[in-house]
């Protein structure tokens, strides 16, 4: 992952920046899924474009020995991972599921998001950091989620048949302004695993 350093002037400026964001990428989504991307060339020879059509919606499903890959790419929503907690937000209206929402409509469900975070959420242990075992533990683990809840059954659903994850991220005082590169890879103790689920195909981040 590549991310270039902004500076917010508020909380506000930042929804807006990611709501603006998430619609550009659901309307691209639309312009892949209806094929009406420009075909790409090589020379004279043109280019398979299906390959597009995989870059969301994609997630490696833990399986004992070796994952599955699934694919959801007419889902209608992503998911948010901010603070250690998910949350699912439709991108689609839920009452016309062929309208993409506004930005403003999005604004207001992040916001949503954002002020609900409170001191006691953030004392819980997010369930995404199994998701950094290794895939034989976190199999394992998955398994015993399902089996001890039907709720977590439809949650874990949910985040599997998404589009994308949007992660925000809390601002760090050990923050650099170099590029950061290999953001999921970074072991440092500030950086926040909590707000990644690994098997998702695309996380986009943003760090307040």
């Amino acid at each position: 992952a590549l991310r270039s350093k902004i500076n917010w002037s508020n909380t506000r400026e930042m929804l807006l920046a990611i709501s603006q964001h998430v619609f550009k990428v659901v309307r691209m989504l639309e312009v892949i899924r209806e094929d009406r991307l420009p075909q790409e060339m090589l020379g004279n020879v043109p280019q398979s474009m299906s390959q597009y059509k995989r870059l969301v919606g994609g997630y490696r499903l833990p399986k004992p020995k070796i994952d599955t890959q699934t694919f959801s790419p007419d889902s209608k929503h992503i998911v948010v991972l901010h603070a250690g907690r998910i949350y699912k937000m439709p991108v689609y209206s839920p009452a016309d599921g062929d309208r993409c929402l506004s930005v403003g409509e999005m604004y207001q469900l992040l916001s949503q998001v954002v002020s609900s975070v409170s001191e006691e959420t953030q004392g819980n242990l997010p369930v995404s950091l199994l998701t950094a075992l290794d895939r034989d533990s976190w199999y394992s683990a998955r398994e015993q989620l399902i089996e001890d809840s039907p709720v977590n059954a439809d949650s874990l659903r949910e985040i599997e048949t998404s589009l994308f994850g949007l992660c925000i991220d809390e601002s760090s005082e050990h923050e650099s302004d170099h590029i950061m590169c290999s953001r999921f890879g970074d072991n440092r103790q500030d950086f926040q695993h909590y707000n990644r689920w690994y098997g998702l195909s695309l996380h986009t981040i943003f760090r307040k």
